[in-house]
């Protein structure tokens, strides 16, 4: 997959292309239906499935939300778009110009003679333009002048539940991990360099791998059962994920926030290294406990727990 940052350097004319808009945060069940419809186009009209999306979530532009609210960081949403087959990933900045495009202007401007799109593919509830003024309808009649076909793609539902970014994103930050799971298609994803931490794990024989933090969204703080993949190491393992402020060894813990994974039957210096933790389970919540002795008895105990979990499901 090419990825172009910036859509000052799309430079290249791709053959017949079927271009997927939106902000795709989450890559759903539902966003997936919409790429891999733009990705079967591309294969039947000898094209380029093309994907364009944004460096920085539309709220925090147009509604100036300062909280994070992106449920994938960049590393994370090109790792997920690889999968489903796009040829080329355009992740367009929200320049002052962009930002006051009419959407008439912005399929002008930036779908028809930037991106030269055939056939666009767009979310029921798609918008676009200066105060994303422009809706799904207008998209099909716009496009229409400049003889580009468009396909608007209905709602998926489970449960009679429609999925959205804005559901995922509560049910992540409720901590609800398994139900995040079935609407996403595929566990909660933490990718990210592993840094130097104090090494406190390492001294009482849990050592953890510490991950660079980013701007998005993270479950509450506590515990979790997790599945891991470091870079350069084909294995899957099991592990226990602590989300939180290390209450117990940080006496100033407002100032201190940690997301450390600690791999079962692995003992390998990865520091510098990337690495993907599927979050699958909350266990519990994070604890200050008075002793060490008492930290390490609760670790092996959240250690029993997961296993025990992992046995049940794999009899099931």
């Amino acid at each position: 997959m090419e990825i172009i940052i910036g859509l000052e350097n799309y430079k290249k004319d791709y053959k017949n292309v079927c271009l997927a808009l939106g902000t795709f945060d989450g890559i759903h069940k539902g966003h997936k239906k919409l790429i891999k419809s733009s990705v079967e186009c591309a294969k039947k009209n000898n094209g380029t499935a093309v994907v364009m999306t944004f460096s920085e979530h539309p709220k925090k532009v147009f509604h100036n939300e300062n909280r994070r609210i992106l449920i994938n960081n960049e590393k994370e949403k090109i790792h997920l778009l690889k999968k489903i087959g796009v040829d080329v990933l355009v992740i367009a900045h929200f320049t002052e110009e962009f930002k006051k495009l009419t959407p008439y202007e912005f399929v002008s401007e930036i779908i028809y003679t930037k991106l030269k799109a055939k056939h666009l593919f767009a979310g029921f509830n798609y918008t676009f333009g200066a105060k994303r003024a422009g809706k799904a309808e207008d998209l099909i009649q716009m496009a229409k002048d400049f003889n580009i076909k468009t396909t608007i793609i209905k709602p998926v539902t489970i449960d009679n539940t429609i999925i959205s970014s804005t559901l995922i994103r509560e049910l992540i930050e409720k901590g609800e991990m398994e139900l995040a799971e079935k609407y996403l298609g595929y566990p909660f994803l933490i990718m990210g360099e592993v840094i130097h931490g104090k090494k406190i794990g390492r001294k009482i024989g849990f050592p953890t791998a510490n991950i660079k933090t980013y701007n998005k969204i993270y479950p509450p703080n506590g515990i979790y059962g997790v599945e891991v993949i470091v870079e350069g190491d084909n294995n899957i393992y099991d592990g226990l994920l602590n989300i939180g402020h290390n209450p117990t060894v940080n006496e100033n813990i407002e100032n201190e926030y940690h997301i450390e994974v600690h791999i079962l039957n692995f003992d390998k210096e990865i520091y510098g290294k990337e690495i993907m933790v599927k979050v699958k389970k909350y266990l519990r919540e994070e604890k200050k406990f008075d002793t060490m002795e008492e930290l390490i008895e609760a670790i092996k105990n959240d250690i029993i727990i997961w296993e025990n979990h992992l046995k049940v499901k794999e009899n099931e």
